[in-house]
C-alpha cells in the first residue's frame, strides 16, 4: 500500500515562448549595437577622408630646376591630377615622388626644391604631383594610400608615354609609401597572363618590372596603422573602437582593396629598395620602420639600404639632417644605378 503524505507534487508547465522574449530582445539589442557601431566607423571614415585639400604653397619658380607643368587623369580616368616635370640630360631614369596624407607635390614645403635640384643634379628625372584631394588636384576623398595607389599607376603611366627614359623609381613618404607599395603590388609580374586584373590595369603596357626601384621614406607596418595613428591622443573609447573599425570602413570606401601589409609586399620585390626611418617615431608605431626593414634585410639583403634617423620626427629626415639624409640617398643611388661603387 502506498504511504500517503501531504506533500503534493508540483509540476512546473514552460510556458510557450517564456524566453524567446529575452532572448529576441537581447538579439535585437546586439544588432543595434552593430549597426550603430558601422553607422560610427563609416561616418567617421567619411570624414577623415574628406579632409580639407592641403594648397600649394606660393613660391619663387627661380628655386626650381627648369621644369614644366604638367596633368594627366588618373587610372580611372575621372580624377584629373596636377604637377611639375623636371627633365635632367641623358636622363638614367625618372623618379616619381609620392607624397604623405596632408602634404601636396611640395612634401618638404619650400625646402622641397633643394630635393628636386639634387636629384636632377644626379641624372634623374623627377615627376612631382598632387595626389587626389590635395594641392591643384581634383577629387573629394583621400585613402592613406588605399585610393592613391591608382594615382600612382597614373603617374607612372604618364611618365610611360611621354619621357624618354625606359623605367621608374617610386620615392614615397609616409602613405605614400603604402601607396606606391600598392601600385607595384598591383601590376602584372613580368610576362604574366592578363586574364583577372581589373579593367583599368589589363589596360596598360607595362608591368612591375617598368619599376626598377622603391625609396621608402618612414615606412609603417601597413597602411591601417597610419589611420590608427589618428586616434594615438584620443579618448580610450574611440582609441579602441575607431582604431580598430575605421581601416576597415576606409578599405571598403576607397574601393576594396584587401588589407596590405608591407613586409609581404617588400618580400615579393627583387629589385632595389632603400628604406629611410625614424628610431623615434612621433606619429606611428616606432617599432614599425625596424620591423619592415629588418624583415626586409632578412629575405634580400644584397637590394636592401636602409638609413635610420636619430631624431624623433616622422618623414621629417630631409629637413632635420639634409647633408646626411642625401648622402644616404646618394649611397643607394650610387650603389643600384649610377655604378660609382658602393
Amino acid at each position: 500500500m502506498r504511504a500517503k503524505t501531504s506533500v503534493s507534487r508540483i509540476s512546473f508547465r514552460r510556458r510557450p515562448g517564456q524566453f524567446i522574449r529575452p532572448a529576441v530582445l537581447l538579439l535585437s539589442l546586439l544588432a543595434l549595437s552593430l549597426a550603430a557601431l558601422v553607422v560610427w566607423s563609416f561616418v567617421t571614415a567619411d570624414q577623415v577622408m574628406r579632409q580639407e585639400p592641403v594648397p600649394l604653397t606660393t613660391f619663387n619658380s627661380n628655386v626650381m630646376p627648369p621644369f614644366s607643368v604638367v596633368s594627366f587623369p588618373s587610372l580611372d580616368e575621372q580624377t584629373m591630377l596636377y604637377g611639375w616635370f623636371m627633365k635632367a640630360d641623358q636622363a638614367i631614369s625618372t623618379i616619381i615622388l609620392v607624397h604623405d596624407q596632408g602634404k601636396n607635390r611640395l612634401q618638404f614645403g619650400l625646402d622641397t626644391p633643394r630635393l628636386y635640384h639634387h636629384l636632377v643634379g644626379l641624372g634623374f628625372n623627377v615627376l612631382a604631383f598632387d595626389l587626389r584631394n590635395t594641392g591643384q588636384s581634383e577629387g573629394h576623398l583621400s585613402g592613406f594610400g588605399y585610393a592613391e595607389w591608382a594615382d600612382v599607376l597614373a603617374a607612372v603611366r604618364h611618365v610611360r608615354r611621354h619621357a624618354a627614359t625606359t623605367d621608374v623609381i617610386l620615392y614615397g613618404f609616409g602613405t605614400g609609401v603604402s601607396a606606391s607599395l600598392i601600385a607595384w603590388n598591383q601590376l602584372p609580374p613580368p610576362d604574366s597572363d592578363k586574364d583577372g586584373l581589373a579593367k583599368e590595369i589589363a589596360k596598360l603596357d607595362f608591368d612591375q618590372s617598368y619599376v626598377i626601384g622603391l625609396i621608402l621614406d618612414s615606412p609603417s607596418a601597413s597602411p591601417d596603422d597610419e589611420i590608427r595613428a589618428l586616434y594615438r591622443e584620443d579618448s580610450w573609447l574611440r582609441r579602441q573602437v575607431l582604431s580598430r573599425t575605421v581601416p576597415y570602413a576606409v578599405r571598403l570606401s576607397a574601393g576594396g582593396i584587401g588589407a596590405v601589409h608591407h613586409s609581404t609586399v617588400l618580400g615579393a620585390c627583387h629589385i632595389p629598395v632603400a628604406l629611410f626611418y625614424h628610431e623615434t617615431e612621433t606619429h606611428i608605431d616606432s617599432a614599425a620602420g625596424a620591423m619592415v626593414a629588418s624583415e626586409r634585410k632578412r629575405l634580400h639583403p644584397d637590394l636592401t639600404f636602409v638609413q635610420t634617423i636619430g631624431q624623433p620626427g616622422h618623414t621629417d629626415g630631409f629637413l632635420l639632417d639634409e647633408t646626411g639624409y642625401l648622402a644616404g640617398l646618394d649611397q643607394y643611388l650610387n650603389r643600384f644605378f649610377l655604378q660609382q661603387g658602393p
